[in-house]
């Protein structure tokens, strides 16, 4: 069991960090850049070249519901993965069982709740953006 906390431990950090590592990537600093305040630098220009994102609020909370859903979904998988471990190595023994079972159907459930989630989300943002004549 402890060797299962600690695969956990490490998925979720390897999550949790690679969007950072790739999302904090140098600027370009050969490209002589200075900042003078005439009318032909503006403010997209300046967070491009220091890499901030400018995207509407919109779609930054949109990112954000999927990039959690996508995390419940790691993490769904993870407890089917373990309740499928905890089956193989019961030996037999019939509470073991029953409770990798219990493991095995929380984590299908988990799954099943997660995609519904997913696609009603999907469902409702695509709606809204139809109805306000936005093309996703």
């Amino acid at each position: 069991m402890k060797l299962a906390k600690y695969i956990s431990i490490v998925i979720i950090s390897a999550w949790l960090c690679i969007p950072n590592a790739l999302y904090s990537q140098a600027a370009d600093l050969n490209s002589n850049f200075v900042f003078t305040g005439d009318d032909n630098t503006d403010a997209d220009t300046i967070a491009n070249i220091i890499g901030i994102r400018t995207d509407d609020p919109k779609q930054i909370a949109v990112d954000i519901m999927y990039a959690a859903l996508e995390f419940l979904g790691l993490v769904a998988v993870i407890i089917t993965l373990s309740g499928g471990f905890m089956w193989m190595t019961s030996a037999g023994s019939k509470e073991k069982i029953e409770k990798a079972k219990r493991i095995l159907w929380a984590g299908a459930i988990g799954i099943i709740v997660i995609l519904s989630a997913m696609g009603i989300a999907t469902f409702v943002i695509r709606s809204w953006l139809w109805a306000t004549g936005v093309t996703p």
